[in-house]
C-alpha cells in the first residue's frame, strides 16, 4: 500500500478475526487497510455511548472498532481490488 499513513491497518490472527488495529503509522506492520463499510450489531450502541470525543471534538469510528476488537467482537471481510 503506497499511502498506509492515511488508513487504519489491521493484523489478523485468523481469516476474519482481527488481532490488532493500528491507526496511521509511518512504518505499518500490515498492508490490510480498514476502510469500511462497517456493519454493527445493536449492542454496539453501548460502546458508542461510552466513546469520548477526539481532540478535534468528534466521535471517531476507530474508537468503536477498537472497543469491538477488545471485546473479541470484530470480524472482517477481506475484499479484493475493485470490489464495489
Amino acid at each position: 500500500m503506497k499511502n498506509s499513513q492515511a488508513y487504519g491497518l489491521v493484523s489478523l490472527d485468523a481469516p476474519v478475526k482481527a488481532m490488532k488495529i493500528v491507526e496511521k503509522r509511518e512504518q505499518p506492520e500490515s498492508t490490510l487497510a480498514v476502510t469500511g463499510p462497517y456493519f454493527y450489531e445493536n449492542q454496539t450502541l453501548d460502546i458508542v455511548a461510552q466513546v469520548l470525543p477526539s481532540p478535534c471534538g468528534k466521535l471517531e469510528i476507530p474508537s468503536v472498532n477498537e472497543a469491538c476488537l477488545e471485546r473479541g467482537q470484530l470480524y472482517l471481510e477481506k475484499m479484493s481490488r475493485g470490489y464495489a
